[in-house]
């Protein structure tokens, strides 16, 4: 648990805190824990506010920089963004374990956190294409120089080849786990080549995990919602967060129309800071950004199906919806492309 003790509680949050319990609440698919602080005083003394605390283990697995990414994050990034957010009471590293901790406002008691398989409904989405906006359009400033974005592992600059990607996803088909995609091959090409056209545009910011638990939704959805959990964020076209809002395992997107909410999300876009793409660019580089983003998983895909998470983990839970998912749309995507 890093060096949460009661002495540092006492120094950063209450002088009156005498005892605190830890109760595990969310378990990273990268190697992280996340728990509820319940805080105890004094008798006679009135009830003290939970806390969150996220411990982030050191050496994480196929990610070099996995360990300092939020904990950078909230210390260099967040100061930047107007976005709304949880006060961050402490952020510290125990150099026994090499873990990090990150002590938090506890935000469960004034807004809602929905289970991964929530449906949003039309106003809940609007509320978090909101945010979205809001970071997209300060993450353009926010992002760090080239020179120090080692941290950030760019999501829009592709990693794959054509010849690399394709076996695998042949023998997540030959194991049962997929059904066949006859046109990946020809996806596979065209968004390889397609790149070249979208390498200058504008970058910004990303979060990269827009599912329900990571959203903290206000009671009024008229209100700022908060993006929590930035363990995976990086910079890229802002696009490939909007693909993974449509992309992500659970399908909470499954009741929203996509059209209307990205609509939304790039009206949003012109109010706030004057200007947006052509809707034909826009469209272009979402279908580029939507592709990238799929093919981009099925590397991550293969790994996993070569060494699966513990059967009923939440990482394990994750992945079983994520591979059918992840099938499902590359399939549309061949087929709506190469007809």
């Amino acid at each position: 648990m890093g060096p949460l003790n009661l002495d540092l509680l006492r120094q950063v949050i209450d002088p009156r805190i005498c005892s605190f319990t830890l109760t595990p609440i969310k378990t990273g698919a990268a190697p992280s824990i996340v728990y509820r602080v319940a805080l105890f005083g004094n008798e006679g003394h009135p009830p003290l506010p939970s806390l969150i605390l996220k411990v982030i283990a050191p050496r994480w697995p196929n990610d070099p920089w996995g360990e300092v990414r939020e904990f950078s994050f909230y210390r260099e990034i967040l100061p930047l963004l107007s976005l709304r957010s949880p006060q961050v009471h402490y952020l510290g590293h125990d150099e026994r374990s090499g873990a990090r901790m990150i002590l938090m406002e506890d935000l469960s008691t004034h807004f809602r956190f929905f289970p991964p398989d929530h449906a949003w409904s039309r106003q809940e989405m609007q509320c978090l294409l909101r945010s979205y906006a809001l970071l997209h359009i300060d993450g353009r400033a926010a992002l760090p120089i080239q020179e120090q974005r080692a941290w950030l592992a760019p999501r829009h600059e592709r990693r794959w080849t054509p010849e690399g990607v394709l076996p695998m996803a042949e023998e997540l088909s030959a194991r049962g786990i997929w059904s066949p995609i006859p046109k990946l091959g020809l996806l596979l090409e065209r968004t390889a080549a397609e790149g070249a056209r979208w390498s200058d545009w504008p970058v910004t910011l990303l979060h990269c995990d827009g599912y329900s638990p990571n959203f903290a939704m206000p009671q009024d959805l008229e209100q700022e919602g908060i993006l929590i959990d930035w363990e995976m964020m990086s910079w890229g076209h802002a696009e490939l967060d909007l693909a993974y809002l449509f992309m992500q395992p659970f399908c909470s997107a499954r009741e929203i129309d996509r059209a209307e909410a990205l609509e939304y999300y790039w009206a949003r876009r012109r109010m706030r800071d004057g200007t947006a793409p052509r809707r034909n660019e826009r469209m272009a580089l979402q279908a580029y950004a939507d592709a990238l983003l799929a093919i981009s998983q099925i590397p991550v895909a293969y790994r996993v199906a070569c060494s699966p998470f513990p059967s009923g983990s939440e990482q394990g839970q994750y992945w079983e919806a994520m591979f059918k998912v992840l099938n499902l749309r590359l399939q549309e995507m061949s087929e709506t492309t190469f007809r």
